[in-house]
């Protein structure tokens, strides 16, 4: 899906490709954009989502280039973890308003 339409759908990523561009990802679970972001584009970044004990997907993409941390953004303060995990980023998936 994201090797298809990102280009198309977000031009902005077109030539933006290589490691020296890092990115978080809010809600990843199960890490489609993540492989595309890291596997595809080479970036490098910080993926948070739901634990599954607390009813979340799961994260079924790792890499090396990845980091990943389990995030309830329900719960107070949540997203000072986050800011410390990935204190800066290109880009940053947060999913529709």
């Amino acid at each position: 899906f994201y090797r298809e339409w990102m280009p198309a759908l977000a031009p902005v990523f077109a030539g933006r490709a290589g490691a020296n561009r890092s990115f978080a990802d809010i809600g990843a679970s199960p890490g489609g954009m993540c492989e595309y972001l890291v596997g595809d584009l080479g970036w490098r970044g910080h993926a948070f989502s739901l634990s599954q004990a607390d009813g979340g997907f799961g994260m079924t993409f790792s890499h090396v280039r990845l980091g990943y941390s389990d995030a309830d953004l329900s719960a107070d303060g949540s997203w000072r973890r986050l800011l410390g995990a990935a204190p800066s980023a290109d880009f940053v998936n947060a999913g529709k308003p």
